[in-house]
């Protein structure tokens, strides 16, 4: 572990060495001072900030930004806060506090030699000693300004290819150091044309107990909580603001004038970036949609695009609360997309959208805007084919019409019930070729992965950004809206191979199909990745929260070092912490490596236990893996310690093992066993494969401490000892709704695993449960909703179930929910038995029996 943390701290350095080299540089004038230029490793493996005496930093300019993050720890006196250098000319920043009218505010100056040429003034508000603020050093076009927390100051003459930074006394020829403000400094970065070069953290010296010092020996800036960058696991989201807002705004982002944009009907909510304010305007005219079917998206030009769930009215702004509207009614050949992947057409510069789920079916259409036409068309893609999902994130790869498409959730044939999944591949779509190439997939990754409806390429283009999340997590019911209690992950996706990394901590998030969205956004102008986080809180309200965390996402820093740095995420802390986990884990299996031994020379029968039941407050839909359980619903899992050895078995060996644990109490005979697994071999040819299986299988079992195979009364089963638990067995015991709702929320048996036998334990099952399902319908109205959902998630033509379903929605003056519900069980009905249903919604009902209408 700790080689790996020399080896990732080693390639973070050789990725900096080249940028560092031309750093001791003195410039013109006799500008003397303090900066820094490298870092030194202690035997700890710890980066440490290395100071260097009488020196500075010598940077060639262009359209760049030299950035720093500060704290003033005294407000209330004047005082300089860096100093850079161009020839003989020495420019300068101060601060000065004063008051007028009652009130506090700051100015801050841009000077040279001496002499004050522009200023901007921040309000008390804007700026204080307890939070950290952002300096920026803009030059653009021979032109310098000065950025302090968004507030800028107009632009001031200056003609050099190269600056010199420093913090610290200057003593020039037409400068003297006035009194330097003691600060906190961290996060020192130079951008070229937007491009991160270099970036200094600013680690703690023990030496120096933490500061900067001149070349006086006074020390003039404390270093505050000193952080690593890229392999930094203490990296944190700070969240920035939360507000209320309708049910479901379009959020847009304007990335020029620095806005988030969140639409609603009546209403515009924009929330400055930069200035960190909310304002909300009255639109001048009601926008024709429902609030709960906004979708948003901004295109190069800040210009806004409003329009429903699926393809419909389209309405534009070019900044202001006037929408145009561009095209006419909803396209109902298309109809809802939720969680659709919404970006804009490199090609056409309109809106368009890939995929997303309604009416319990996913899609892959790519559909879009042409405006010559004013409406909306589906486009046939040539190349690879992309599965039907939802919440997939989709960002702009090159200028020649291409975008990435990463990840998401759905099923191969599009149908909800057949038991859908997460997906790990990536596409380059090519919308001037109209071309899908498929660049890889991921196969077990350490965690389910959903993506945000975005992604951020690396200023390299060598990877992308997103942000991630696990589609389902601990159930919640929040005022009546279902929500699953889950963390957002920003991650790197290496773009030739896949590889990826966790960065940052996580962003709580209680996520809902029909409710939530994540927008992700980097805000290149202050070097930060955005979070727009928006989940109901009731049925017609919803909360935004925005997070946001300093992050470039820069392609050469991660180079060389995702692996390690997967293993920094993972550690929680180092030296003593790390000595006494470490010790205890050999430990652990020097005694485990000693009772397996002594277990190969003892025979013993474990007779089948019965599963512990788990029971948790307010999980109604969930069933968390434990320490050590076999998972089948929704997809196999075999964890161990909470680490998932599913795929450590070969795909026989996985089917033999699943095949007898399935069977749970009755077992299988061995001839079963051989007509299952080898049907159409000889007799003699299943039993010696039965034979050489099982005892391969036997031989595997031993790396999983407590999972035996048994033969007893001519027939084979698993057993269980009781540091296991399998959901398959305990929802063969039990007939308690809550529980099967538990085990059963995460989907079907095995969906990823189509074993012929299969099928007939799937019926047993159901056949077994559907009382249950019944019988808590008519005891429990208030859970009817419940019932139906679970009983249609099995069997969704189960037409008992549909058409309770049905009637719930015309009860609730929802017709055009049952007409939709209706067509889509009809049309599943005729492709899986080939022949048309042969009733109407309302013969259906009927036919449903007594209860069956509400």
């Amino acid at each position: 572990m700790e080689l790996g943390r020399l080896k990732c701290l080693f390639l973070t350095l050789m990725a900096f060495a080249g940028l560092w080299r031309s750093a001791l540089a003195y410039p013109e004038g006799g500008l003397r001072g303090v900066m820094f230029n490298s870092y030194e490793t202690e035997e700890s493996g710890r980066t440490t900030l290395k100071l260097l005496p009488k020196r500075g930093l010598n940077i060639p300019l262009g359209n760049s930004r030299f950035d720093f993050d500060f704290q003033v720890r005294e407000v209330d006196q004047f005082g300089q806060l860096m100093v850079f250098a161009c020839g003989a000319d020495t420019y300068s920043v101060t601060m000065t506090p004063f008051e007028g009218n009652g009130k506090k505010s700051f100015a801050f100056y841009l000077n040279k030699n001496g002499v004050s040429h522009t200023k901007v003034k921040i309000p008390r508000n804007d700026f204080s000693r307890n939070r950290w603020n952002r300096a920026s050093i803009i030059f653009d076009k021979k032109k310098v300004r000065l950025r302090i927390n968004g507030h800028i100051t107009e632009a001031l003459e200056f003609e050099c290819g190269k600056a010199f930074f420093t913090f610290g006394h200057v003593d020039s020829g037409k400068f003297q150091t006035p009194l330097i403000l003691p600060i906190n400094l961290k996060d020192i970065r130079f951008f070229e044309n937007e491009k991160l070069k270099r970036h200094w953290t600013l680690e703690r010296n023990n030496k120096t107990d933490g500061q900067l010092k001149d070349q006086l020996g006074k020390g003039i800036a404390q270093l505050e909580k000193p952080r690593g960058w890229v392999a930094d696991k203490y990296r944190r989201w700070r969240k920035t603001a939360s507000f209320v807002t309708e049910a479901n705004p379009g959020i847009a982002y304007r990335a020029n004038a620095q806005e988030l944009w969140f639409v609603e009907p009546d209403t515009l909510r924009v929330f400055d970036m930069q200035g960190l304010a909310l304002s909300v305007r009255k639109q001048s005219k009601k926008i024709p949609i429902d609030s709960r079917d906004f979708t948003a998206v901004a295109d190069g030009n800040d210009s806004v695009f409003v329009f429903p769930q699926g393809p419909g009215p389209l309405f534009l702004s070019n900044g202001n609360t006037e929408w145009i509207r561009l095209s006419g009614g909803q396209d109902t050949q298309v109809r809802e997309r939720q969680h659709k992947s919404t970006f804009i057409d490199p090609v056409t510069g309109t809106p368009a959208f890939f995929g997303g789920y309604g009416y319990y079916t996913f899609h892959n259409e790519l559909i879009r805007y042409v405006a010559n036409s004013k409406n909306w068309e589906k486009l046939s893609l040539n190349g690879d084919i992309i599965s039907p999902r939802t919440c997939a994130a989709v960002g702009p790869y090159s200028e020649n019409g291409e975008f990435i498409l990463f990840g998401g959730y759905g099923s191969p044939d599009g149908q909800h019930f057949s038991g859908a999944y997460h997906f790990y591949d990536a596409y380059i779509i090519n919308l001037k070729e109209l071309t899908a190439r498929k660049l890889w997939e991921l196969e077990n990754p350490p965690e389910d992965m959903v993506p945000a409806n975005q992604l951020v390429m690396a200023d390299d283009s060598s990877g992308f950004f997103t942000l991630t999340f696990p589609y389902i997590a601990q159930s919640l019911d929040v005022e009546g809206v279902k929500q699953n209690k889950t963390k957002l992950r920003l991650r790197y996706f290496d773009l030739k191979t896949g590889e990826n990394i966790a960065l940052a901590d996580g962003i709580p998030f209680p996520f809902s199909i029909e409710d939530a969205k994540v927008f992700f956004f980097h805000n290149k102008m202050t070097g930060e990745l955005w979070a727009a986080l928006k989940y109901a809180i009731t049925e017609n309200r919803s909360r935004v929260d925005l997070y946001r965390i300093d992050f470039v996402p820069s392609g050469k820093l991660m180079a060389g070092v995702s692996g390690e740095i997967e293993n920094i995420n993972k550690a929680e802390s180092v030296d003593f912490l790390y000595l006494v986990v470490f010790s205890s884990i050999l430990i652990v299996l020097f005694l485990l490596v000693i009772f397996i031994l002594k277990r190969k020379n003892k025979s013993e029968t474990i007779e089948i236990p019965k599963q512990k039941e788990v029971e948790q407050q307010g999980n109604i839909y969930q069933n968390p893996i434990s320490k050590n359980e076999i998972r089948v619903y929704g997809g196999l899992k075999i964890t161990v310690d909470n680490d998932d050895y599913s795929e450590k078995l070969g795909p026989k060996l996985k089917e033999l093992f699943l095949l007898i644990l399935l069977q749970g109490k009755r077992g299988i005979a061995p001839q079963d066993i051989g007509h299952l697994l080898w049907d159409g071999a000889s007799p003699a040819q299943k039993k010696e494969n039965r034979q050489k299986s099982i005892n391969r299988l036997k031989k595997a079992l031993l790396d999983f401490e407590g999972i035996i195979l048994a033969f007893e009364g001519g027939r084979w089963y698993a057993q269980l000892s009781e540091d296991w638990r399998c959901d398959f067995l305990e929802a063969e015991e039990t007939t308690d709704f809550d529980k099967l709702s538990r085990l059963l929320a995460g989907g079907n048996v095995l969906p990823n695993h189509a074993y012929e036998w299969l099928d007939d334990i799937k019926k047993e099952q159901y056949e077994r449960w559907e009382p249950v399902f019944r019988s808590d319908y008519a005891v429990s109205p208030e859970r009817r909703e419940r019932v139906l959902e679970l009983m249609l998630r099995w069997d969704a033509l189960n037409e008992w179930a549909m058409a309770r379903r049905l009637s719930m929605y015309l009860s609730g003056h929802e017709s055009a929910k049952a007409k939709l519900a209706f067509e889509s069980f009809v049309t599943q009905y005729a492709k899986i038995y080939g022949e048309a249903y042969a009733y109407t919604m309302d013969e259906m009902i009927e036919k449903a029996g007594e209860g069956a209408r509400i």
